[in-house]
């Protein structure tokens, strides 16, 4: 069976748990903590301060039968409106019905690239702090200058997917900001609820 890549994004307990789960199926996963979640509609618990809109990122590579036993886990002691999403990514490039469109931005950029995604592609977007090492990052005294970035990335339909270049163009073109984009086929998606 081939390996596929998984993402989950979550809350950090729900995060907790399902890295010790992946642990205790020998599953080598990454997490990116920290990350701000932007639903695809507001949120009155995160509004208001009762639910923080945190999210962590999972990372991990398995097979079809393992995915099966980590989002039956999930489905079954985690089944919560709300909770997440959980997709699969696939190495080739191939077409399929949903993209994970991925942008990279200076930091201070990102909300405004997920609030885009979220009024013209009508999905949410998950920002994460990243730092840039690009052959253009500058140095001072050996600390790196002008590295901040932030990374947003969405799961969204295709036609949405190939429409955001455009949108990024009329929306961005004015503002003095790096920005990189992409997407990947993503095979399998689910919300972490039934």
């Amino acid at each position: 069976m081939n390996n596929e890549i998984n993402m989950i994004i979550t809350g950090e307990s729900l995060a907790e748990k399902i890295s010790k789960v992946l642990e205790k199926h020998d599953i080598t996963h990454l997490i990116m903590p920290h990350c701000t979640g932007f639903p695809l509609r507001e949120n009155v618990l995160e509004f208001i301060g009762v639910r923080e809109p945190e999210k962590n990122i999972i990372i991990f590579k398995c097979n079809q039968e393992k995915h099966k036993v980590i989002l039956s886990y999930i489905l079954k002691y985690h089944n919560k409106k709300n909770n997440g999403i959980m997709f699969k990514i696939l190495e080739e490039n191939m077409d399929t019905e949903i993209k994970l469109f991925v942008g990279i931005v200076n930091a201070g950029q990102g909300e405004n690239l997920a609030e885009l995604i979220r009024k013209e592609c009508q999905a949410g977007a998950t920002i994460c702090d990243a730092r840039g090492c690009g052959a253009n990052t500058k140095e001072f005294l050996g600390m790196r200058i002008n590295s901040n970035k932030e990374m947003v990335i969405s799961a969204m339909p295709t036609t949405q997917a190939n429409k955001m270049k455009k949108l990024i163009k009329d929306n961005f073109e004015n503002l003095e900001t790096d920005i990189t984009t992409f997407t990947l086929p993503i095979t399998e998606f689910n919300k972490l609820h039934q």
